[in-house]
Parts: C-alpha cells; structure tokens; sequence
C-alpha cells in the first residue's frame, strides 16, 4: 500500500517448512532493516526477470521444499533398491537362458558398503 512517500506491506506466513522457518527468524532479526532486504531480493529477481514490469504481466510463483537428508537417502536407497532388483531379473533371465552370468555388475553387499561410505549425509 502507498502512502505519502511510503510503501507499507505486511507480511505472513506459516512455519511448516524449514525454508520458511530460517527466513522468519532472518527477517525477526533484522528489526527495522529488513524492508532493505525485501527491496534488494525483489530487485534482484526484477533483474532476472525483467518481464514481470510490464502491465499486462502474469506473476506465477511456484515454490518447491528443500528435500530433507532424510528423504534425499531414502531416494538414493529406492533407486538402488530398483537397480538391484532390475540387476537381479536380469541374471535370473540369463541363467533361465542358460547364458553365463554376467558378474561385472556390484553385488548388494558392496552396494551397501557404498552407502555406509556416503559422507553426503554428515553435516
């Protein structure tokens, strides 16, 4: 809202996310400075996105949630689970076949092993 010389906006929103949370408590902490924050981010994606100034312009937001570790991990671990388990129909195929077996590819044990070394995970 304008007035007089100023812009006056208030602003709120819920803490169900971790992204959400840490700009709340960012903005509580800059009291009286954060209008200057607001200015520079929104000029900011002004400058990436100089489109949005001109008057008929549709403004579409989507926000996506960082992913926890925890669901990153449990992703990695279902795609090795799908690759273990595509690994394991095709060897039952080639011994059914009576093709040799085909052992270039990593057992489980040395799949999981791999998954015990993942630093990623340690913050």
């Amino acid at each position: 809202m304008r007035r007089d010389d100023k812009f006056r906006f208030s602003l709120g929103w819920s803490r169900d996310t971790a992204e959400k949370i840490a700009v709340g408590d960012l903005l509580e902490r800059l009291k009286n400075r954060k209008s200057d924050l607001v200015v520079q981010a929104v000029w900011e994606y002004i400058g990436n996105h100089p489109e949005v100034m001109t008057e008929d312009a549709k403004i579409v937001i989507s926000v996506h949630s960082t992913p926890t570790d925890e669901q990153t991990f449990a992703k990695i671990q279902s795609m090795i689970d799908a690759s273990l388990e595509k690994l394991k129909t095709t060897l039952k195929l080639q011994l059914e076949q009576g093709q040799p077996e085909d052992a270039s590819g990593p057992s489980e044990k040395d799949l999981d092993d791999m998954l015990k070394n993942l630093d990623i995970f340690n913050l």
